[in-house]
């Protein structure tokens, strides 16, 4: 967010004064607001514009406030109050023109114009008034121009403020054309004559596109309408909705509402919440009432919880009986977080008897079931380091049909040289093709997993596969065959290649989110990694298609975070001592920026943004919307810009962590010390990619000096919101 703002954007300073007086081109999205007397008004917004509300559920006016997506270059803010449910009688027009004539004696005094003309507006359901003015000496990072006004719409009045800059003039229009066009439902048209159930059921529909055509906007009516009839499962339902849109305030009131009405899905992000104090008092005691309830209703992500609840005594003694009862019950119903979590306890040993066939069978089951912690787990393990650590450069990893053995899932790791087959085991994964020879057949025996075999190969492709394996110390043989699958995976880069020095130089945010860093796209491409990704690019970025995703590239190249911390520094140059202390002590932002800029100079924090775009460049090739070619053609030279600003690794890394920081506090706070962790980790672990490449290293005199950001193409993929928010893994 921008961190000044002269214009005074207070809203309810402007309905202060209202409530005062009376008791003494874009094809549009449309959204529903309900208002706390079950009326709503309905308006249009576009779809480029981010919004979050800000109001109360029960009462008071609801508060929308907008910007763009890719960077709040402006901002939109727009208020409704009920009349009805503020027990305010209906203003008339000229009681509105006072109200908006307060406010323009409010901002005068710092406007350009010597005359501010108060405008008449012209709505489809009701008139109103407004004005626009030009701040006369705007601050660094502060908005110019503003526009504001007030507008009935039926029994309902929309007081909006717009703030933004040079060159951004359509914002005012079209804010002016979404509040004339706003429109009033009164409360027997909303609630009409289904049940809560049956309005639910009706959103559903809408939602999934069962039966009807896909209506997100429709459906979110139905929500709230069923929400406010008492539904429990509705209020889970819009709750999940407004927290992806980051409305806080509204998500919070109807999970409690929902959970105290039994839902269990409510009750486990109650217990979330209440355990890591999010939207809520930090309470572990009553984070595992939540939890228990959610649990025995069957919730597998509450059981999973309250497993590492007693496992770690968070609310509750420690209990490793109890710890290992419900992380068992979680794997059980064939979780794969939970088949890791479990397959991790019995390796470690620490609230379980140590059984590493036991550890090894839950770990390759949670690996089938997508979870892609487990290849991880199982390298990082004494037991693997001999063959996958010592043969970093000399293997092939060939997936395996579930048939071939059961419920196991195997790896063939092969040496380059000699065919020598060196073990079998793995969850799925290719890698690489050197050594495989390109007509006959390898076997293998191999002692410590009890197996043998042999794959036969066509073309240079492995068409089929015998395997034998005795488990169990001898006491159990199965044997299996069947033919390969999936036999096309990503290429895995080499650490002495230039491309992979160049995916380095994103590895603190590759290791925070457990990705590899031998892949151009961080994750194999599998059905669960690309929805995963989805979710988290529409989460982080608001990118549900190829042109959002391109606007976010092209604002983090251009622009990102560095300009608003440049601005910082500049303004702070105009600042008496007194002004900055006083500066440095309310504004996080601030605080940060003097803290560092003498250390950081003309670098600013390039490398934070950069190692961003990088990542950003990996996500977008993952899931569709960069090609291969137009991946590196955007990462290479940005990498090699990063090799030329900095000194070493720890100077990138270091510089990173300072962006993060200024970038958002609360992240900061979350997993501020895991990131350094990992970042000592990266400089020291020998096998990382910072120790495995140079700094130095020669990035390819080839590439061209600038990153070539494609135009939009709208044949590449396209992913609605509703498909993105309806796909988020763990639903």
């Amino acid at each position: 967010m921008r961190t000044a703002i002269r214009w005074s954007f207070v809203v309810g300073f402007v309905l202060a004064g209202f409530l005062e007086s009376n008791v003494a081109a874009e094809e549009c999205n449309i959204r529903f607001f309900l208002l706390p007397d079950k009326s709503g008004v309905q308006l249009s917004i576009y779809p480029s514009w981010k919004y979050k509300l800000k109001g109360q559920l029960e009462d008071g006016p609801l508060i929308i406030e907008m910007e763009g997506k890719g960077g709040p270059s402006f901002m939109v803010g727009v208020t409704i109050i009920g009349l009805d449910s503020q027990k305010i009688p209906v203003p008339s027009n000229e009681q509105i023109r006072e109200n908006v004539q307060r406010f323009v004696d409010q901002v005068k005094s710092n406007a350009v114009e010597k005359t501010i003309e108060v405008k008449e507006l012209k709505g489809t359901s009701g008139n109103g008034y407004y004005f626009s003015a030009t701040d006369s000496m705007p601050k660094s990072g502060a908005y110019k121009y503003i526009t504001h006004g007030m507008i009935k719409v039926g029994r309902s009045l929309l007081a909006f403020s717009v703030l933004n800059n040079d060159g951004q003039e359509i914002i005012g229009s079209r804010t002016l054309a979404m509040v004339k066009s706003a429109i009033y439902v009164n409360r027997e048209t909303l609630l009409g004559e289904n049940t809560a159930e049956e309005n639910r059921k009706k959103a559903c529909k809408y939602e999934m596109g069962e039966g009807v055509k896909k209506d997100l906007e429709l459906a979110l009516q139905y929500y709230m309408i069923a929400a406010e009839q008492g539904d429990p499962e509705a209020m889970y339902r819009l709750a999940y909705i407004y927290d992806l849109e980051g409305s806080d305030n509204q998500s919070i009131k109807l999970y409690m509402m929902s959970a105290l009405k039994g839902y269990p899905e409510a009750q486990a992000e109650m217990g979330r919440r209440c355990k890591n104090g999010e939207g809520v008092a930090k309470n572990p005691e009553q984070a595992v009432k939540w939890m228990t309830s959610a649990a025995t209703q069957g919730v597998v992500s509450a059981m999973l919880a309250l497993g590492h609840y007693y496992e770690n005594g968070i609310g509750v003694p420690q209990n490793a009986e109890q710890a290992i009862r419900w992380i068992k019950a979680a794997a059980n119903t064939g979780d794969d977080r939970a088949m890791c979590d479990l397959g991790c306890a019995y390796y470690n040993g620490k609230i379980i008897p140590r059984n590493y066939p036991e550890g090894k069978y839950w770990l390759f089951k949670s690996a089938l079931a997508g979870n892609r912690h487990g290849l991880n787990i199982l390298q990082e393990s004494r037991v693997l380091n001999d063959f996958i650590y010592n043969w970093p450069l000399s293997m092939i990893q060939c997936r395996f049909m579930k048939e071939i053995a059961g419920d196991d899932i195997f790896i063939v790791n092969i040496g380059d040289t000699s065919n020598k087959v060196l073990s079998l085991l793995g969850p799925p994964g290719l890698k690489g093709r050197s050594g495989i020879p390109k007509d006959g057949n390898v076997e293998w025996i191999d002692d410590w997993d009890y197996s043998f075999g042999r794959i036969s190969f066509k073309n240079g492709k492995v068409v089929e596969a015998n395997v034998n394996r005795t488990t169990d110390a001898g006491k159990k043989k199965i044997s299996a065959s069947g033919k390969l699958y999936d036999l096309e995976a990503p290429p895995f880069l080499q650490p002495n290649s230039p491309k992979y020095r160049a995916l380095a130089s994103s590895a603190l945010l590759t290791e925070l989110n457990h990705g590899r860093h031998d892949l151009l796209g961080t994750e194999m491409p599998t059905e669960e990694n690309i929805r995963h990704q989805l979710w988290l690019l529409y989460r982080w970025w608001s990118v549900t298609s190829r042109e959002s995703f391109l606007d976010s590239l092209r604002w983090i190249y251009e622009k990102g975070h560095r300009v608003n911390f440049n601005n910082i520094v500049t303004y702070s140059e105009k600042l008496t001592p007194a002004q900055m202390n006083a500066a440095t002590a309310t504004d996080r932002n601030f605080a940060v920026v003097m803290k560092y800029k003498n250390e950081l100079g003309k670098k600013s924090i390039l490398g934070w943004d950069f190692a961003r775009y990088i990542s950003l460049c990996r996500w977008g090739y993952l899931v569709g919307y960069l090609s291969e070619e137009e991946a590196w053609a955007n990462i290479m030279p940005v990498a090699k810009l990063l090799q030329k600003t900095f000194n070493s690794w720890e100077d990138l890394g270091k510089n990173y962590l300072i962006g993060r920081e200024f970038w958002s506090e609360h992240e900061t706070d979350r997993t501020g010390d895991p990131l350094r962790e990992k970042y000592q980790t990266l400089l020291s672990d020998e096998m990382s990619p910072w120790k495995l490449c140079p700094w130095d290293m020669d990035m390819a005199a080839t590439v061209t000096n600038k990153p070539r950001i494609p135009a939009y193409n709208v044949d590449r993929h396209q992913f609605p919101p509703e498909q993105i928010r309806k796909n988020r893994p763990g639903k």
